[in-house]
C-alpha cells in the first residue's frame, strides 16, 4: 500500500513579514530566489531524473528563461512575487507552488461578482453605486476587445491554477474581476456585458476595498466558504459528514479521530440510514489514512485497489530523508502513534532512502507491501441500504482524490457537485523558505508509477450543482431534492 501525507500547494499565503531593507533591489531579489527555486527543483525534486516525463525538464530551462526575461519587469515587491509565480505555475502541478511570506495589503473589485455558471462568465452579483454597475445575469464575453477566456488565460492562468481544469475555472473567474495589485496583468478598462440579448461595453469602475470585501466576493463568485469538520443531520436518518481537510493538526485531529471512531462504532445507523453525505468541499488533501478510515468505516473491508504494478520512485536527497524521519518523530507519531500503518510507512521509506543514499542512487523505488494493508481492509466489505453521496467542488486534490478513487470503486456512491482538482504524478511535499525569506516553495519527493488514475486526471460529477449559491443551505436543499425525486437511485 502506497500512502500519501502530502497536501496540494496552495495560493498564495499571508505570513509572517521577514525584515527587509527599506527598498531593497527587487529584481536581485527576484533573480536569486529564481536561481533557488530552479536549484532546489534539479536537485531535489523527481522531475528532472524522470525519464517519462521529458516535458518536466523542458518547461525547467524553458520557464526559467522566459523568468529571466522578465527580470526587467520586476521592480516592486508584487512583480517579484508574480514573476516567480509564473514560472512556478508553468508547471501546472498543484504539488509544486509558491506562498507568500510578505503582506500584501492592495484589494481591489469593480463592484461586481464574476462567476463561472454552464460555461460561460456570469455577473453573479452587483453594487448599485458603482458606476455603471451590470445588471446581475448579464454575461461577459469580452474585455479590452480580448474574448473573455483569453483575457481570463492572461490574467489568472498565466500566474495561478490550471486552465486544463474545469473545476478551476470556477476559481479563476471570479478572481479574473477581483484585484491584488498584480503589475503584470494590467485591469482591464472596460468589458462587454449581453443582457436581454444586447451587448453593451462598460468601463469598469475599479476600486480599492478590504480583504473582508474581496474575500466576500472571491467565495460568492467561486465554491462558497466549507464547513467546519463534522457530522449533521439534514433530516431524519439522513446525515452530512464534512470533511474540509485530511490535514488536521491539534484539537483539530482529535475532532475527526472522534468523527471517524463514530462512524465504526455506530456503522449500522449509518448503513441503514436514507442518505449519506460526505461533503468534501475545501478539501485539498493532507493524509490518505483519514479517508481511508470513513471509507472502511462506513463499507467495511474492500479488494485492495492498488495493482501489482504500481510503485513510487522517491528522489533520493539527504533533505528528502530528514523530512520524512521529522514527519515520523512529529506529526505522524502524534496523530497516528508508534505502532500505525503510517509510522511503518514512514519507517520503511527512511531505511530504503538510507539504502539509496549509501549506494548513490537518485531515486528509490517502493513497492507496495501486502503486509502493510489496514485490517480493516481485509474485512469482508459490508451490505448497505443507505444512499451515498460525495460532494466536490475544485479544490478536492492529492489525499482528497485518494479517498475519492475509493469511494468511486464502491458500489452505489454518486458523486455531486463541480468537477474535482487533479494530480500530476508528483506527490508528497515538503517546503523551503526561499534565500531572501520573501516566498517559500513547495514541492514533490515522489512519482507514482502505473497509477490507476492517470495525472491530471479528474473526476467529473454524475449530477452538477448548477445552482448559483455554494452555500451549505442550497446544497442542503438541493441534496435533499435529489433523494426525494428519486434521482439518487442507482
Amino acid at each position: 500500500m502506497l500512502k500519501a501525507f502530502s497536501s496540494a500547494a496552495c495560493a498564495v499565503a499571508a505570513l509572517s513579514t521577514p525584515s527587509f531593507a527599506s527598498d531593497p533591489d527587487w529584481r536581485e531579489v527576484y533573480l536569486a530566489d529564481l536561481a533557488a527555486i530552479r536549484t532546489t527543483i534539479e536537485t531535489q525534486h523527481p522531475g528532472p531524473v524522470d525519464t517519462l516525463n521529458p516535458a518536466f525538464s523542458s518547461w525547467l530551462d524553458e520557464g526559467y528563461e522566459r523568468a529571466l526575461g522578465r527580470a526587467d519587469q520586476v521592480d516592486s515587491q508584487l512583480a517579484y512575487f508574480y514573476g516567480l509565480s509564473a514560472f512556478v505555475d508553468g508547471f501546472r502541478d498543484g504539488h509544486l507552488g509558491l506562498s507568500y511570506n510578505l503582506d500584501n495589503p492592495y484589494f481591489a473589485w469593480p463592484g461586481f461578482v464574476a462567476t463561472w455558471r454552464g460555461g460561460e462568465v456570469i455577473v453573479l452579483d452587483a453594487d448599485p453605486s458603482f458606476a455603471g454597475a451590470p445588471p446581475a445575469g448579464a454575461q461577459i464575453t469580452a474585455c479590452d476587445g480580448r474574448p473573455v477566456r483569453d483575457w481570463i488565460h492572461a490574467r489568472v492562468f498565466d500566474f495561478m491554477m490550471n486552465p486544463d481544469l474545469p473545476g478551476d475555472w470556477y476559481r479563476a473567474v471570479p478572481r479574473a474581476f477581483l484585484s491584488r495589485g498584480n503589475p503584470l496583468a494590467p485591469l482591464p478598462a472596460s468589458c462587454t456585458f449581453v443582457a436581454g440579448g444586447e451587448a453593451r461595453d462598460i468601463a469598469l469602475d475599479w476600486q480599492i476595498t478590504n480583504a473582508q470585501t474581496y474575500m466576500a466576493a472571491f467565495r460568492a463568485g467561486g465554491f462558497g466558504e466549507a464547513n467546519d469538520l463534522g457530522m449533521t443531520q439534514i433530516g431524519e436518518h439522513r446525515y452530512w459528514i464534512s470533511l474540509p481537510t485530511f490535514g488536521p493538526d491539534g484539537d483539530l485531529a482529535e475532532t475527526m479521530a472522534v468523527l471517524a471512531d463514530d462512524m465504526r462504532e455506530r456503522a449500522e445507523t449509518y448503513r441503514n440510514a436514507e442518505l449519506v453525505v460526505f461533503d468534501l468541499r475545501g478539501n485539498t488533501g493532507g493524509s490518505s489514512m483519514w479517508g481511508d478510515a470513513f471509507d472502511t468505516a462506513l463499507f467495511g473491508g474492500r479488494v485492495e485497489q492498488t495493482p501489482d504494478e504500481t510503485y513510487v520512485d522517491w528522489r533520493v536527497t539527504q533533505e528528502n530523508r530528514d523530512h520524512i524521519a521529522d514527519a515520523a518523530d512529529g506529526f505522524i507519531l502524534e496523530q497516528f502513534g508508534e505502532d500505525s500503518d503510517a509510522m511503518r510507512w514512514a519507517r520503511r521509506i527512511i531505511a530504503g532512502m538510507d539504502e539509496a543514499l549509501a549506494n548513490g542512487d537518485a531515486l528509490w523505488t517502493q513497492r507496495s507491501d501486502p503486509a502493510d494493508l489496514p485490517p480493516e481492509d481485509a474485512l469482508p466489505p459490508a451490505e448497505l441500504t443507505a444512499r451515498v453521496v460525495v460532494l466536490t467542488d475544485g479544490y478536492c486534490a492529492s489525499a482528497c482524490l485518494d479517498f475519492m478513487d475509493r469511494l468511486m470503486d464502491r458500489p452505489g456512491v454518486i458523486h455531486v457537485g463541480a468537477p474535482t482538482s487533479a494530480d500530476t504524478d508528483y506527490m508528497e511535499v515538503r517546503t523551503i523558505t526561499l534565500p531572501s525569506g520573501a516566498a517559500r516553495l513547495t514541492f514533490a519527493l515522489k512519482v507514482y508509477r502505473g497509477r490507476p488514475r492517470g495525472s491530471g486526471v479528474y473526476y467529473v460529477p454524475d449530477i452538477v450543482f448548477d445552482g448559483q449559491h455554494w452555500t451549505t443551505q442550497a446544497l442542503n436543499a438541493w441534496v435533499n431534492g435529489l433523494y426525494e425525486s428519486g434521482q439518487l437511485d442507482r
